[in-house]
């Protein structure tokens, strides 16, 4: 997956290596489904440009 990551030109575009990180949102982090689901769909609305 990190190689396919690599190579994608949109994930180039906006300067993301696709390799993860190690700052968690999950509920042994204090987040709740609710704010982990906000989160996610926030995350998707974003376009790069």
């Amino acid at each position: 997956m990190i190689a396919a990551n690599r190579q994608s030109k949109r994930l180039q575009d906006v300067h993301a290596a696709g390799t993860g990180h190690e700052f968690w949102v999950d509920e042994s982090t204090g987040f709740t489904k609710e704010q982990q689901d906000a989160l996610i769909h926030y995350l998707l609305s974003l376009t790069g440009k």
